[in-house]
């Protein structure tokens, strides 16, 4: 009998209420604006690098007539 008032009952997770909703949200945003700025830059770079490769293999050069003629 007393094993039955030995165990605990869980208790509820807190309620969030709309500034709780609020504050997680700009949280999440926040951390995401410093995870780019610290990792895109980087990300560019490599990107920018794999297409000067892969151009430079395919370039082609394009005349336009010249309107002074």
């Amino acid at each position: 009998m007393s094993e039955l008032f030995t165990k605990t009952i869980p208790a509820q997770p807190p309620r969030q209420d709309a500034r709780d909703l609020q504050s997680r949200l700009y949280r999440e945003i926040g951390l995401a604006a410093v995870e780019a700025a610290l990792f895109a830059p980087d990300l560019l770079l490599a990107e920018i690098e794999q297409r000067q490769t892969v151009g430079a293999a395919s370039a082609e050069v394009v005349t336009f007539p010249s309107k002074a003629a």
